[in-house]
């Protein structure tokens, strides 16, 4: 999974994910979770912490080798909330005709030259 292009430099929340196939075979059936282990306001007042939400309207059906797709997590909240700090894991579960596969990412936000918030992938370990 790869980091897009910021949308609103302001609310990394706008950010397009990339998830590129990279193997030989289509994968389907590609669905998402976003768990947040924390995202924090502007005034400092935490928005929420561990939380999962399902993706479900983002799967993905099928994606043939050498493709990319986006997806967004910026339809979860109903107002535009600004943020001084946030960290996620994006899980992903996909599979081929012959087996399903798991993998997670997770992604903390950073201050770029410019004063925006950016995604930086980061350990899932931390």
């Amino acid at each position: 999974m790869q980091i897009g292009k910021t949308i609103e430099p302001k609310n990394p929340f706008h950010t397009k994910f990339i998830v590129e196939n990279i193997g030989y075979f289509s994968i389907k059936n590609i669905h998402f979770v976003c768990g947040f282990n924390e995202a924090i306001r502007l005034n400092g007042n935490p928005l929420m912490s561990n939380l999962s939400i399902d993706l479900a309207s983002k799967n993905i059906k099928n994606l043939k080798p050498n493709t990319k797709s986006k997806i967004a997590i910026d339809k979860i909240f109903s107002r535009n909330f600004r943020f001084s700090k946030a960290d996620i894991v994006i899980n992903i579960e996909y599979g081929y005709s012959f087996l399903k596969r798991k993998m997670s990412q997770r992604f903390v936000t950073d201050i770029d030259n410019f004063g925006n918030l950016v995604w930086v992938p980061s350990s899932l370990n931390n």
